[in-house]
C-alpha cells in the first residue's frame, strides 16, 4: 500500500469502527504477506488472554484490495463470537465463512459503498 493511501486507509478502519463495532477491542495491523501465517491476504484472530481481535492485512496490495480485505475479515469480527459459540454447543467445527459471515460482509461492503467514507474507492 501506497504511503498517500495512509490516511484513506485510517480513515475506512475509523468507519468500520464506528458503523459496525465488534464486542471487543480491535487492533489492525499491516504486513508483507510473506510475514503473514499461511500468506493469506488477510487473517483475523481472537486473543482470549488480552481480549481483543487482531486483524492483520497484507500490505503488498494495491489499496482498493486492502480494503476489501479488510471488509472480509471484519465481518470475520462482527460473527465471530456468535459462530464459535455455536461450535463449543454443538461439539464440532463450523465453517466460519457461513450465512452469518456473509450477511455481515455484505451490509460491509453495501454500507460502504452507499456512503462512500473515503474518496480512494
Amino acid at each position: 500500500m501506497k504511503k498517500r493511501a495512509k490516511g484513506e486507509w485510517l480513515k475506512a478502519i475509523i468507519w468500520l469502527k464506528k458503523t459496525f463495532p465488534a464486542t471487543e477491542p480491535i487492533t489492525v495491523r499491516s504486513k508483507l504477506r510473506c510475514k503473514i501465517e499461511y500468506k493469506a491476504l488477510g487473517t483475523a484472530y481472537f486473543c482470549p488472554e488480552s481480549r481483543r481481535f487482531e486483524v492483520t492485512i497484507a500490505s503488498d496490495q494495491i489499496f482498493e484490495n486492502c480494503v476489501l480485505v479488510l471488509f472480509h475479515e471484519w465481518a470475520h469480527v462482527v460473527t465471530w463470537h456468535k459462530i464459535y459459540a455455536r461450535c463449543i454447543i454443538r461439539r464440532k467445527k463450523e465453517s466460519f465463512h457461513n450465512k452469518e459471515w456473509g450477511i455481515a460482509y455484505a451490509q460491509i461492503y453495501r454500507s460502504f459503498f452507499e456512503t462512500k467514507p473515503i474518496r480512494k474507492l
